[in-house]
């Protein structure tokens, strides 16, 4: 399934088609997959620190689950500690939290542990 996707980002503006795609730039990373079982899956959404508390990762949030509720399907994703917030405001739920123990990854060592949370948010009903 290709889905197109149009991002306006101060001094960006991407017209893509997504199947599985990297959209980056020296503000942000963005990694999308629509699949064929109706579930989008943001697979990494990243603001460069210079860039943040911008409204980027809002806007490439919105984009993506326009495109998704645009063709039903459900929005899933991985959140680390630092977006978990950004994506509640958006209607993802907590759907399995990791616990890490960052000292048995490589160059993990010396560090503590961290969480990973798979979120998701039910498709919206299709209008029309």
């Amino acid at each position: 399934m290709l889905v197109c996707c149009h991002f306006l980002i101060p001094c960006v503006a991407l017209t893509i088609s997504l199947e599985r795609t990297w959209i980056t730039s020296s503000q942000f990373a963005l990694h999308l997959l629509f699949q064929a079982n109706h579930r989008a899956e943001l697979e990494a959404l990243v603001v460069s620190p210079a860039y943040q508390r911008r409204g980027i990762g809002t806007r490439l949030l919105s984009t993506f689950l326009e495109e998704a509720d645009t063709v039903g399907f459900q929005a899933t994703l991985g959140a680390s500690r630092f977006g978990r917030g950004l994506y509640k405001r958006f209607g993802f739920k907590d759907y399995k939290i990791m616990n890490l123990k960052l000292w048995e990854y490589e160059g993990g060592e010396k560090m503590g542990t961290d969480q990973h949370v798979i979120m998701n948010r039910p498709a919206r009903e299709l209008k029309g």
